[in-house]
């Protein structure tokens, strides 16, 4: 008697792999994003902190534009409504929020003391 499988046997493997890798794939997509987001989120907080440390350098105002940040392709930004400036005095305010798929990060300027701070929303 031979051994080994069936073509049959072959077929429901591989048919109960691909069920399988159907369910994760979104999974696994929607974490690539998140941690995307998440990569970006920290890369416009850090830039966010240089230009503050430039504005109290140079005592001068610096308007912040969508363009100052290099953020991956895909992911969408919304500033506060009237831009974002940061003062001489280092303080701003204002939230901007990045979207990417399902996932939301917001990136906080406190009004009084300019700290900047992520959060990302679930």
């Amino acid at each position: 008697m031979a051994r080994g499988y069936s073509l049959l046997e072959l077929v429901v493997a591989l048919a109960i792999m691909g069920l399988i890798a159907a369910v994760a794939a979104p999974v696994l997509i929607g974490g690539i994003d998140r941690m995307t987001l998440n990569a970006d989120a920290r890369e416009v907080a850090t830039k966010l902190r240089a230009l503050r440390e430039t504005a109290l350098d140079t005592q001068s105002e610096i308007a912040v534009t969508p363009g100052a940040f290099d953020i991956a392709a895909g992911t969408g930004m919304d500033f506060p409504k009237g831009g974002l400036v940061i003062a001489a005095d280092g303080t701003a305010g204002g939230t901007l929020r990045l979207t990417r798929g399902n996932a939301t990060a917001r990136i906080s300027v406190n009004r009084l003391t300019g700290r900047i701070t992520v959060e990302n929303a679930p």
